[in-house]
């Protein structure tokens, strides 16, 4: 019954902020306000089903920890066969993930947060949530669901190399988060190490802050957006606090009220175009409450003029089963799917450099021997 009660509390206060949002709209966004509400009207009932697991804030409850497979594209499963192929036959490759952040605003208040003494705020919020990573655990019946559905040829030690043996691995076992340290290595090679500290850049040689993972790579795999994500929603809530000037529980249905009429523009900008899409796993957004609502909204209302659906489904794992366990189906439900993995190629680039540099031609092999296609 607890879990009924936050669920209205977010779509209640949902609904209330689309009206307020849409209460002297301009006229240009009338055609986007009315295919809003038309899916609401007809869907409600399965946004409230599919946000019972979310507070009025957008997160999980206190005690409810996010599943490891939470911000990680469908290319992470189609190209681990391909990286277990490659451990093997070349032996341990350890990797390091480090955030680039692009956004200029977030990397100098981060750099100031964690010059103070102690630590400011926006720190301490990254750090929160770098620690909240090492709690989260691979869903084994999940990534079970995912390559019985999809055909993906994981064996038994796959599973066990990711997921855990015994019992569910979580997704860091060792956290360094001083802004003070440096860089290092896992005190287990085996292990995931997480680490935040500053340093200079080599490419601009100003200092900033070094957000990092490294690890084996079939492990360390999983942190690359997932780390992302916990740095974004750290700078994406202390905007939406400062803007709105309210606690989370109250700006953000406000805010998701609005994105979801920006959506609606959008889906009709992209029926117009017949441009066929993909929601992507969205590392920049507000989380997974918004996911689940683009999900349903844009593969049931992208179509073309003559009715048919331009969405190519969601490369999001988790949003896809969170929806299907709540009952969603038919063309609300959107299927897995997602880009090639960009990221095989450019660790195995680093693996088998020689190849490229005996080469002398231009070519780089690397490409030839693992191209986009094998994942």
């Amino acid at each position: 019954m607890a879990k009924r009660a936050r669920s209205m509390a977010l779509y209640e206060r949902f609904l209330e902020a689309v009206e307020q949002r849409c209460s002297g709209a301009p006229e240009e966004e009338a055609d986007a306000i009315a295919l809003a509400k038309g899916f609401l009207a007809q869907h409600g009932d399965k946004v409230e089903a599919a946000w019972q697991r979310f507070g009025a804030n957008g997160k999980l409850p206190p005690g409810d920890t996010l599943p490891a497979s939470a911000f990680n594209d469908f290319y992470k499963w189609t190209m681990m066969p391909v990286i277990r192929r490659l451990e093997k036959k070349t032996g341990r490759i350890q990797c390091t993930f480090s955030a680039n952040i692009r956004d200029k605003e977030l990397n100098a208040a981060l750099l100031d947060s964690a010059k103070q003494d102690p630590p400011g705020a926006l720190f301490q919020e990254l750090t929160n949530g770098l620690k909240e990573l090492s709690q989260r655990h691979f869903d084994v019946p999940l990534f079970q669901r995912a390559c019985d559905d999809t055909g993906l040829s994981w064996d038994a030690e796959t599973f066990r190399e990711v997921c855990g043996a015994d019992t569910p691995r979580s997704m860091v076992q060792e956290l360094d988060l001083d802004p003070k340290g440096t860089r290092r290595l896992p005190t287990k090679p085996s292990d995931v190490l997480v680490q935040a500290f500053i340093g200079v850049d080599v490419k601009t040689g100003q200092e900033r802050l070094f957000v990092e993972a490294t690890g084996p790579w079939h492990r360390v795999t999983w942190l690359e957006t997932s780390m992302m994500q916990v740095i974004y929603e750290s700078f994406f809530r202390r905007r939406m606090r400062e803007r709105y000037g309210e606690e989370d529980e109250h700006w953000y249905a406000k805010w998701l009220a609005d994105a979801f009429l920006r959506g609606a523009r959008s889906v009709l900008a992209a029926g117009q175009s017949k441009m066929r899409g993909i929601i992507m796993t969205g590392r920049r957004t507000g989380g997974l409450a918004l996911m689940l609502l683009q999900g349903m909204f844009i593969h049931s209302s992208l179509k073309d003029a003559a009715g048919n659906c331009l969405s190519l489904g969601t490369s999001s794992v988790t949003a896809h089963y969170w929806l299907k366990d709540a009952g969603v189906t038919g063309e609300l439900l959107p299927p897995v799917g997602g880009t090639h993995a960009h990221e095989l190629s450019m660790v195995s680039s680093a693996v088998f450099a020689e190849l490229d540099n005996k080469a002398g031609s231009g070519w780089l092999w690397v490409q030839c021997l693992f191209p986009p296609k094998m994942a």
